[in-house]
């Protein structure tokens, strides 16, 4: 059962929401209960030759040494998030629609977005790693404009998530 964004907030309004600070793993465990209650299907861990086919296809594409733990530690948990309009890419080389390798190729390929790795988006933002500036940022989708930079993945990442909840 699909629900829109909007709906789906009003019904969280009886759900206790996560506290500024709570460290990932909590976040995370708050969003699978809500994912759970909504019957959205939560992802299993990544395989792990899909991982490493993203992390050969980053340093054949991107920059040979680069590459970005956090993610593939969330891989390893989790393969993406999809709930309530957010998309955290997965490790599927063949999924041509929520897949990192698929994403990265497609908005890369503008000389405009080649200095960013994608690593998920909602209909209002991307996220993703800025290499001239080494941090992880959130951009505006229709603009590209720069909202906001952070120093991992993971506090990307729960900003994302906890601004989801």
């Amino acid at each position: 059962m699909i629900f829109n964004g909007l709906f789906l907030k009003n019904i969280y309004i009886h759900l206790k929401k996560p506290k500024r600070g709570m460290i990932l793993s909590e976040v995370m465990v708050k969003l699978e209960e809500l994912q759970s209650n909504f019957c959205y299907t939560i992802a299993t861990p990544a395989k792990k030759e899909n991982i490493m086919i993203i992390k050969k296809w980053v340093s054949d594409n991107v920059a040979l040494d680069l590459w970005f733990p956090e993610y593939e530690e969330f891989l390893k948990q989790r393969d993406g998030i999809e709930f309530d309009g957010l998309v955290i890419f997965n490790s599927d080389p063949n999924d041509a629609t929520k897949g990192f390798i698929t994403a990265n190729e497609i908005w890369r390929a503008d000389s405009n977005y080649s200095h960013y790795v994608y690593f998920g988006d909602t209909d209002i933002s991307w996220f993703a790693y800025d290499l001239n500036k080494k941090k992880y940022v959130e951009l505006d989708k229709a603009s590209s404009d720069f909202i906001e930079s952070f120093d991992s993945f993971n506090q990307m990442l729960e900003n994302v998530i906890n601004n989801l909840l």
